[in-house]
């Protein structure tokens, strides 16, 4: 089902969690966060779940999914999300992690308990390429897409700001 957009009640997400069958679900932008998208946890069938421009979902909530043994692909890119939600292991079958512009820091990734992760996507988080090449060079198995965003330089306002 894709509802990305889509402005979603309680009771419209009550009715999305009433659909047990459900495989693939993808409510990008709909404004949501841990509480109004905590019924959707129950939905264990789920293989794809795109929750991404959700700014106010964080790691409690993505890790209620980590259940859903059928999880496959998991988009939380533009959410509160750093990483700690694999920590604690789940997830047995996600092969495919996007979190790009997310707060996923190296001690986060180091954690990762992920074994059939394929691919994960960190565009536009605040990691360096030395990090990731530390966290990632034992594991041959996952592809890392990722782009290096350079630290934020913010001494010329601090001069500014003494002026």
């Amino acid at each position: 089902i894709l509802l990305d957009e889509v402005a979603l009640d309680l009771a419209a997400i009550t009715a999305l969690a009433q659909l047990s069958k459900l495989t693939d679900l993808s409510l990008s932008s709909c404004s949501l966060d841990d509480t109004s998208a905590a019924p959707l946890s129950g939905l264990k069938q789920l293989r794809v779940l795109d929750l991404s421009r959700n700014s106010a979902i964080t790691d409690s909530l993505i890790q209620s999914f980590g259940t859903a043994a059928e999880l496959r692909t998991l988009n939380v890119s533009g959410s509160k999300f750093t990483g700690v939600a694999f920590a604690d292991a789940g997830f047995p079958s996600l092969s495919a992690l996007l979190a790009d512009d997310t707060q996923v820091k190296a001690d986060a990734l180091r954690s990762l308990k992920l074994p059939t992760l394929f691919s994960l996507s960190l565009n536009g988080c605040p990691l360096s390429l030395a990090e990731i090449r530390r966290v990632f060079a034992a594991n041959d198995q996952t592809a890392v897409s990722f782009d290096e965003v350079p630290p934020v330089d913010d001494s010329a306002e601090k001069v500014e700001g003494q002026i």
